[in-house]
């Protein structure tokens, strides 16, 4: 009998980590799904369960220095093996730097690149012990693209393209393969549960990412695609495609798209700061 493939999720309770969970779900991996959402975490485990699948949850809490190694210790204990990390878990702040309180940075950096590495390498020895394994790391259009009032988010995510290179360069002859996932537009709730200096603008965005944005369910089989074909880094969406390729050869198209669009906010948030 196969022993079955255990996949542990951080931001497992909604959104793309949701839609994560039910895709392994179907490729029969036992799941281990992570989240600082108790009843959002609980909701998706009794979907899954209802659909048979053996699921584990573990309320968690990234911004928490002691999280990464609580969360192995518990994984662990209740799994035999580790054979996919997905660090999807993640939060913005909207407004320009300036604006920004300390503790907005210090929660973006934390949960969105420190907890990423922090997970990588508590994880690893397990993944190595279970190999062949996966890592695969939730960036975004952003951790390609610069992004004006996101700089903070952008910064993060940058970081973790480049942990997520440089990891699969340390661990390619260790049996752990490492990808990054750099989605577009998805419709989730990024917006909705981020803070925001600019409530009329996180509103429009949130709006446009609802209504225009991918399912997340694209994401999943993005990861999908990144672990089956052994894919370093997976683009998301037809915006990430195009703004991804337009930054590549014309840097400037995309500095000046960006400028019209943050001119109208620029007196609005210069005033916040006087």
């Amino acid at each position: 009998m196969t022993t079955p493939q255990v996949a542990l999720i951080t931001g497992a309770a909604a959104g793309i980590g949701r839609a994560l969970a039910h895709d392994l779900a179907d490729q029969r991996y036992t799941l281990a799904l992570a989240d600082r959402d108790v009843a959002g975490l609980a909701s998706v485990a009794d979907e899954l369960r209802a659909k048979g699948v053996v699921v584990t949850t573990h309320v968690v809490d990234l911004l928490d220095r002691d999280a990464p190694e609580r969360l192995l210790a518990e994984v662990t204990a209740a799994h035999p093996a580790v054979h996919l990390l997905i660090n999807n878990a993640g939060l913005t702040v909207l407004g320009p730097l300036e604006v920004q309180t300390r503790e907005d940075v210090e929660r973006v950096l934390i949960v969105d690149l420190v907890a990423v590495a922090q997970l990588c390498r508590a994880f690893t020895p397990t993944l190595i012990a279970s190999a062949p394994s996966h890592i695969v790391n939730l960036s975004s259009f952003a951790g390609v693209v610069p992004f004006p009032l996101q700089t903070t988010y952008s910064a993060a995510k940058h970081g973790v393209r480049g942990l997520s290179a440089a990891l699969r360069i340390e661990l390619a002859d260790r049996g752990v393969r490492v990808h990054a996932i750099f989605p577009g537009t998805i419709a989730t709730n990024l917006m909705g549960r981020g803070q925001a200096h600019e409530a009329g603008l996180a509103g429009s965005l949130h709006h446009l990412m609802v209504t225009y944005g991918a399912s997340p369910h694209a994401v999943a089989r993005a990861v999908r695609s990144a672990i089956r074909w052994n894919r370093a880094e997976v683009v998301v969406g037809w915006d990430a495609r195009l703004g991804i390729l337009a930054f590549r050869w014309a840097p400037w198209l995309v500095r000046v798209g960006f400028g019209l669009i943050w001119g109208p906010y620029r007196r609005r948030f210069q005033g916040k700061t006087t």
